[in-house]
C-alpha cells in the first residue's frame, strides 16, 4: 500500500512539475498565490462526500485553515456540484483551489459526459475493471472535450490551477 501511494504521489507531483516548467518555459509566471500548490503543505478535498455536506463555505475554510494547509486540490466528480462558496471562502483566506480531476471521466455522472462516452470508453483484458467506466483520454475528440471542460471550469469557478488524477488508465 506505501509503494502504491508513493508512486500515485510522483505521478501527481510530476505532473505539477511538467506544468509549472511549462508555464515557465513559455513565459508565463505563476501567481504567488497558485505557487502555494507546488511548494506548501495542501489538501484534497471533495465537497460531495458526507463530512462537507450541509457545512458553510466559512466551516470549511476555517477547518483547512486551523490545520495549517496552505493549498487545496478541490476533487471535481460532477461539474455542476461545484462548490463556488467555498473556493472563494478558501482564496479570501490567500489559501489557493486547483481543480482536481480524473482524465478518464470515471466518477462522472453520466449526463455530464461527453455526448456518446460510450464509444469513449476504455477495454480491458479482462473485466476486473468493469465496475468503472473510463473513457479514453488519448482519444483527439474526447481530448478536445475534456480541454474545454477545464477550461470552463476555471473560468466559471475560479480555481487558480488544475491537475489530473488517476492518469495511469
Amino acid at each position: 500500500m506505501q509503494k502504491e501511494s508513493h508512486t500515485k504521489r510522483s505521478i501527481f507531483v510530476g505532473l505539477l512539475l511538467l506544468t509549472m516548467f511549462f508555464s515557465t518555459a513559455y513565459g508565463v509566471e505563476l501567481a504567488p498565490r497558485a505557487k502555494k500548490l507546488l511548494h506548501g503543505k495542501t489538501v484534497q478535498i471533495d465537497c460531495g462526500f458526507d463530512m462537507y455536506k450541509d457545512r458553510s463555505a466559512r466551516s470549511i475554510a476555517e477547518e483547512i485553515a486551523v490545520n495549517g494547509y496552505e493549498g487545496v486540490y478541490y476533487f471535481v466528480t460532477s461539474d455542476k456540484g461545484v462548490r463556488k462558496d467555498v473556493i472563494e471562502e478558501l482564496q479570501k483566506r490567500g489559501i489557493p483551489v486547483a481543480a482536481l480531476l480524473c482524465a478518464s471521466g470515471t466518477y462522472m455522472p453520466v449526463e455530464e459526459r461527453i455526448k456518446d462516452w460510450q464509444k469513449y470508453k476504455m477495454v480491458f483484458t479482462n473485466n476486473t475493471m468493469d465496475e468503472y467506466k473510463l473513457m479514453t483520454f488519448v482519444n483527439k475528440d474526447y481530448l478536445a472535450w475534456m480541454k474545454n471542460r477545464v477550461v470552463t471550469l476555471i473560468n466559471k469557478n475560479g480555481f487558480d490551477g488544475f491537475t489530473f488524477a488517476e492518469v495511469m488508465y
